[in-house]
This record gives structure tokens, sequence and C-alpha cells, in this order.
């Protein structure tokens, strides 16, 4: 005798209205933007030759490197390491963002390329920073020459990864990373505006604005490290495809922002 209540739970393939069946389901899983078609090596060795020219005729032109002999040959080579360090991190940066922008492949940039793209940003102040200098005798110790050397690369970095957010389709925990960025460029900026406008006016203590911006983009930067941690720890579990600028994009920003402090330095020393 057949059962009467054996199909009822079953599937009927005539139902448009009926639930699929439980194994039918599919587990949604996060699939990799396609990869970035990569810039050539002309273009790289291009934009790091290019950036190298810029930064040794900015650097040069302050009075402080004019006369290298001056320099004992230990700080010589420091300063010549220093500024290939950072030519060759924001030359890549550039080349990455020429490429992506040139092929309409924004959305596809890793998060080593962000981070490669937003150092480069360091350019533009450095830019500004000689020019003004030029027309204006800076005290570089004083609140205005942070303000020119930092506000554009917090203005322009900013802006880059707010860009990031609205178009990547990384993994949550590397748009939680761009987040916190974001947040990291804005404490730069509002501490450098800070450092301009009260630096005549109150004294240095832990209670000064910029002071209190500065703890903002530390603490900041430690919470970037554990989310660079998280996503990677992410990476490797579903075996994401990772180019060789990612790669470099993870490692050299720091070494380089480590020179960017080490040229300035010498110029306010």
């Amino acid at each position: 005798m057949t059962n009467p209540f054996s199909d009822v739970d079953s599937p009927e393939s005539h139902n448009p209205f009926q639930s699929p069946a439980a194994e039918s389901l599919e587990t949604i899983e996060w699939e990799p933007p396609e990869p970035l078609t990569l810039p050539s090596w002309r273009l790289v060795v291009g934009c790091i030759l290019v950036v190298s020219m810029i930064l040794g005729i900015v650097w040069f032109s302050f009075l402080d490197f004019q006369i290298p002999t001056l320099m004992v040959d230990r700080l010589k080579l420091t300063f010549v390491i220093s500024l290939l360090i950072v030519a060759v991190t924001a030359g890549m940066g550039i080349s990455l963002l020429v490429q992506s922008v040139r092929h309409r492949e924004f959305s596809r940039l890793m998060p080593g390329h962000w981070r490669l793209i937003a150092f480069s940003t360091t350019l533009v102040g450095q830019i500004l920073f000689a020019v003004v200098n030029l027309v204006v005798d800076i005290n570089e110790r004083d609140g205005f020459a942070y303000l020119l050397f930092y506000l554009p690369e917090a203005i322009l970095a900013c802006a880059f990864y707010c860009w990031v957010l609205g178009t990547t389709r990384e993994t949550t925990w590397w748009k939680r990373y761009a987040g916190i960025c974001i947040i990291y460029y804005l404490s730069i900026g509002a501490e450098a505006v800070a450092r301009w406008l009260l630096y005549q006016q109150i004294l240095r203590s832990l209670w000064n604005p910029f002071n209190g911006f500065e703890v903002s983009y530390v603490v900041a930067g430690f919470v970037a490290v554990i989310a660079i941690v998280m996503a990677m720890l992410a990476d490797d579990r579903r075996k994401t495809k990772r180019d060789a600028y990612h790669a470099v994009g993870l490692v050299m920003p720091p070494f380089a922002l480590f020179a960017t402090w080490i040229l300035y330095g010498m110029l306010v020393v």
C-alpha cells in the first residue's frame, strides 16, 4: 500500500513557488576579483627613475643639501639609501595607479597595491614643501613646515582609501583595513593643522591637541597592523592568490616611511 504522506515534503518540479530542496542549496563563497593587469617593467622603471630625479631635485634644493661635501660619508650613504627606498616604493605605487586607471581596473587593485599607492602621496607634500621653500624662507622647525609636508599626503591618501572602499571587492578584513587607514590619515591631517595653529600658543604637553592626534594615528596604525594580520590569515584559509606587488606593498611602506623620517630629520637637525 502506498504511503499517502511520503511525498508531502518532496519538492514539486512543476511548482514555481516551491522552495528548493536543502541539498540543492549551494554555499555562496567569496570570489576574488580578477587580477590586475600588471604594469610593464618599462613603466615601473620609468616611474622609479622619474621619482628619483624629482626627489633628488627636491632634497638637494634645501640649503642643508646644497653643499654635500659638508656631510660626512656615512651621512651621505644614509641619505642616498633613504632616497632610493622612498623612490622605489613610491615609483611602484605610481605605476600601479597609472596601470589601474589606464585599464579601468581600479577595483582589481590588491591591498598591497593600495599601500604602495598611498605611500606615493608623500611625494606631493615633499614637492610642495620644496616649492614654497624656494619662494618663502621656511623655518623647518615650526608647524608650517610640518603642515606643508604632511597635509597633502593626508588629504590624498584619505581620498584614495575612500575610493577604495567604494570600489573594491576584497574581503571584509581588507575593507576594515581600508577604513582604519582613513582614520589614520585623517588623524595625520588633523595633527598637522593643529600643530600649525597652536605651535606658538600652547606649551608642549601631553594634553596638546596635536599630541592627542598623534596618539590617534599611532593607535590607528597598530589597529591597522592587526587588521592586516587577520586579513592575511583569511587569505591563507581561502588560498587567495596574490602577486609580487602585493607582497612588496605589505613589506616596503614601513621602511619607506622610516626613510622619509630620516630625510626630514636631516633637514631639521
